[in-house]
């Protein structure tokens, strides 16, 4: 079984959010989303939110849909991530 990433690529069930390690993920969702704080209208795409900090992909996918599920960041048309507060969409 298959489930799509939050840029649509296709992940297989052996590398889950779950999978990615905790630390890592807490870590590096307290650092994009304080970038998003000190950057008004930052809207980053989910692959320059990897590369910006040097993420795997499991690891990025966790922290984009933890600041999404947390009504933190929104996805915005362009397929770019925005502060959800932000008047940038």
């Amino acid at each position: 079984m298959s489930f799509q990433t939050t840029d649509g690529r296709e992940q297989s069930d052996s590398s889950t959010w779950a999978e990615a390690p905790g630390p890592r993920v807490a870590e590096s969702t307290q650092l994009v989303r304080g970038e998003y704080l000190e950057i008004p209208r930052l809207q980053l795409t989910r692959n320059q939110v990897q590369r910006l900090w040097a993420l795997d992909d499991v690891t990025c996918d966790a922290v984009v849909k933890s600041l999404v599920d947390a009504r933190f960041l929104k996805r915005t048309s362009g397929d770019a991530y925005v502060r959800v507060d932000d008047d940038a969409s």
